[in-house]
């Protein structure tokens, strides 16, 4: 998986801020969805992105997964990530 050429990022520090280039909609996001579409254009895994997730804000490995997985959803059917 990774980002589309379509989208644009950079992160702010606690804040990221997302460009869907294709759409042409600026979109602000939260700390821990910032940091899933920096694991994606890293290379991480799905698993990894998990336990990474786990760790940085510490939250359970299943809270973790759901908010990845939702969240991957919506940036594939967006067509922000691809695989």
């Amino acid at each position: 998986m990774k980002i589309a050429a379509t989208l644009a990022w950079q992160n702010l520090g606690n804040d990221f801020v997302v460009v869907d280039l294709k759409a042409a909609k600026l979109l602000g996001m939260n700390a821990s969805a910032g940091r899933i579409i920096e694991w994606v254009s890293q290379g991480m895994d799905f698993d990894a992105m998990v336990e990474a997730m786990t760790a940085e804000f510490e939250v359970s490995p299943e809270r973790a997964s759901a908010h990845i997985g939702c969240f991957l959803s919506t940036l594939r059917h967006r067509g922000l990530v691809i695989e």
